[in-house]
């Protein structure tokens, strides 16, 4: 069961909030991330100036507990889906670049087809990417 956007937008903002006064980063990030499908659905200003923050902050330092392809996923879509294609442009090839990346230096062999084919993320990306790049 999915909360209605509004709703979804109002705890994330909260949680949000709550992490920053906790000191918790990276919660407040998670939060911000996740907040931006019912913020460019609500509010599409505020989600453009909060992907593109986003985008710069994820490009300077990913922490380790964001699963990065993920966290480029949602700000591209955000940023589509708010008329800014350029940097959506730019957040699927930063995703793509670590996907193709870490499977190439880091996935173990046996896991390579199953890093690629069957992580939702993953396949999300590599479909997008090379859906853009043959038009």
């Amino acid at each position: 069961m999915t909360l209605p956007a509004a709703e979804q937008l109002q705890q994330l903002q909260t949680l949000a909030t709550q992490c920053h006064e906790k000191t918790m980063p990276t919660c407040a990030l998670h939060a911000q991330v996740w907040q931006l499908p019912a913020l460019a659905e609500l509010q599409p200003q505020a989600a453009s100036e909060v992907a593109l923050a986003l985008q710069r902050q994820l490009a300077s330092a990913m922490p380790n507990t964001v699963y990065a392809p993920e966290a480029l996923w949602i700000v591209h879509r955000a940023l589509l889906a708010t008329g800014q294609p350029q940097a959506a442009h730019q957040a699927l090839a930063d995703a793509w670049a670590w996907v193709h990346r870490v499977h190439a230096t880091q996935v173990p062999e046996t896991f390579k087809d199953s890093f690629l084919h069957r992580n939702r993320i993953n396949v999300a990306i590599q479909r997008a990417w090379l859906a853009g790049t043959s038009q």
